[in-house]
């Protein structure tokens, strides 16, 4: 007898009704979306706060420019053979005193933050971890039968996405803070910058699911915390929330803006609607002529002296029954007469 072989179903998505292959499945999907959603965390928090130590690393390289070029002046000052007043060496070498120490100061102080170190640390991070998420975002955006078989993919990225999970740069408690507040109150755009589900950043935005298996991302309570707890951190932000908690804007600006509902309709009575039916039943007139406007002029200036000739008559006669209505009787004889 033939036996009769089965072929084994492919494992479909529910909520599209989407067959996988190559080894995917929704859960194996789900899973990948969610470590790269921490990955994207990670790439944004790393990157605003490598550009925050750089600027404030350059401020700072800045000074030590403008203190050693005074500390030049001055030295060049200081060989004159005669002084133009009195004091003059004595304010040089005051100047040049202050100068060094500040110089000196500001040099120990960038080697202790270890801002070179860190920048170099951070920067090297970045463009690795946006290597990665450009690659895994390519392979989730095309079909499934399209992307690498999930072992290949399993065994070339697992990996790293571990240790990049793993090594992110050191931050310290505030410089966090800090950042994540910036972010969060004059960076909207970083966080939900088209309104699709994919970019919505985590977690600013929630990562779950409904009942039919549909991705669904709604914005979390982390933003409105960040917010009412930043300023209780110093006691400059504590003082300003207690006292004058009006300058303190705390409004989220990265969520979707909810549709406005429509108007509500107003009944209209039988007579308007009949006169609205009539004028779009109506077809739109042409428009006149110069030769038609020229003589609607002429006839409305015509019925303009007409009506003011009419009024002076119309005072004249009761200026006459008022001069009349002094002499008694004739009034009577003449309002009779028709």
């Amino acid at each position: 007898m033939a036996t009769i072989k089965h072929k084994k179903k492919q494992p479909t998505d529910s909520s599209n009704s989407v067959a996988f292959k190559n080894g995917w499945d929704s859960g194996k999907n789900k899973s990948i979306h969610l470590y790269l959603h921490k990955l994207k965390h990670n790439q944004v928090i790393s990157s605003f706060f490598f550009f925050q130590l750089k600027s404030k690393e350059s401020l700072m390289s800045w000074w030590l420019i403008i203190l050693s070029t005074f500390s030049t002046t001055l030295t060049g000052l200081n060989n004159l053979e005669e002084e133009p007043f009195n004091h003059f060496f004595l304010s040089i070498q005051i100047g040049l005193g202050t100068f060094s120490v500040l110089t000196t100061l500001i040099a120990a102080w960038m080697k202790k933050e270890r801002f070179v170190e860190r920048i170099n640390e951070i920067d090297r991070y970045v463009q690795k971890l946006t290597i990665l998420i450009e690659e895994i975002d390519f392979q989730l955006v095309l079909n499934t039968s399209d992307r690498i078989i999930y072992e290949d993919f399993k065994k070339k990225y697992h990996q790293q996405i571990s240790e990049m999970l793993s090594t992110s740069p050191s931050l310290s408690p505030k410089e966090w803070k800090h950042t994540i507040y910036t972010i969060t109150k004059y960076y909207p755009e970083m966080i939900n910058s088209d309104g699709s589900p994919e970019n919505k950043l985590w977690p600013w935005y929630t990562l779950g699911t409904n009942n039919e298996g549909i991705v669904v991302r709604r914005v979390s309570p982390f933003g409105m915390k960040v917010l009412n707890t930043y300023h209780t951190s110093t006691y400059k932000g504590y003082i300003i929330d207690k006292c004058c908690p009006c300058f303190l804007n705390k409004v989220l600006l990265y969520p979707d803006p909810q549709p406005s509902p429509p108007p509500p309709s107003q009944p209209q009575s039988q007579s308007q609607s009949q006169s609205q039916s009539q004028s779009q039943s109506q077809s739109p007139a042409s428009p006149p002529s110069y030769k038609e406007l020229f003589l609607n002029f002429c006839s409305c200036s015509k019925k303009g002296k007409g009506k003011s000739e009419d009024k002076s008559e119309d005072k004249s006669e009761d200026k006459l029954t008022d001069q009349l209505d002094d002499k008694g009787n004739i009034t009577e004889k003449v309002i009779e007469q028709p």
